[in-house]
């Protein structure tokens, strides 16, 4: 995926699942996170303050075989 100039994005998940975002060769600690096993929709969300450019999402550990997957750049 590709950063966009603002640089921070959030990713939320429909499931359990560990998120992991690379750049520029390195793992990226999350700069936030959220989580509530209660909402329907939406089990966890994670924010990474990025810098503009390419950048690789790692999925893993999910439970089930579908996952849904937002990207939003937060306000």
């Amino acid at each position: 995926m590709i950063v966009p100039p603002e640089g921070e994005l959030q990713f939320s998940l429909s499931d359990e699942a560990w998120i992991d975002v690379v750049q520029d060769g390195h793992a990226v600690k999350s700069a936030g996170f959220s989580g509530v096993k209660t909402c329907p929709g939406i089990r966890k969300s994670v924010r990474f303050k990025l810098s503009a450019g390419p950048a690789t999402v790692q999925l893993s550990g999910a439970k089930k075989a579908d996952l849904k997957v937002a990207v939003l750049t937060p306000e």
